[in-house]
């Protein structure tokens, strides 16, 4: 979307965003529902996304800032307004970059039993 060259082409690339932000947001939900559906080791590990530790960075920077923003400003852009589209470009790759972050921190607090 950043590097689009024509009008066009920004709002089919940004109709695909919406529809991967949304398969996304499916994803990281069951996620959580596999968590909390197993063993007590992942359910402890969903508890630092939910109510944990890593709860306010989860939430705010992945979901709040990295999905939801990018897709409010996304559905703006397609209905007439005027958003640079640099913004929900870097919100997006903002919010990827903290959800790997924060699993990666998130693994190496929790433990793995066989």
């Amino acid at each position: 979307m950043w590097m689009s060259k024509s009008h066009f082409e920004r709002k089919t690339l940004s109709k695909i965003d919406l529809i991967l932000i949304g398969i996304e947001l499916f994803f990281i939900i069951h996620l959580f529902m596999g968590f909390l559906a197993s063993s007590a080791v992942q359910i402890q590990a969903a508890e630092l996304f939910l109510g944990g530790q890593f709860t306010v960075s989860f939430w705010v920077f992945v979901v709040i800032l990295g999905l939801i923003v990018p897709a409010i400003l996304e559905i703006l852009e397609l209905r007439g307004y005027k958003i640079p589209i640099a913004i929900p470009a870097f919100l997006i790759l903002f919010g990827g970059l903290m959800f790997r972050f924060i699993m990666v921190e998130a693994g190496q607090i929790t433990r793995y039993l066989y």
